[in-house]
């Protein structure tokens, strides 16, 4: 893997499948993510406006 060899060295993949707890549509995924954006964005305005 360290390597760079995909075919003989170890390809460590699917650690986190485990937290995968919904199997959403592409569009829901945006729109969360978006809206995450939004929220986080806010947040970060509000302390430079109180901070800044």
């Amino acid at each position: 893997m360290y390597e760079g060899d995909t075919s003989k060295g170890e390809l460590e993949i699917g650690q986190v499948s485990s937290m995968i707890k919904d199997v959403l549509p592409v569009s829901e995924i945006f729109t969360n993510l978006i809206e995450e954006y939004k929220q986080t964005k806010n947040k970060m305005q509000i302390n430079l406006d109180l901070f800044g």
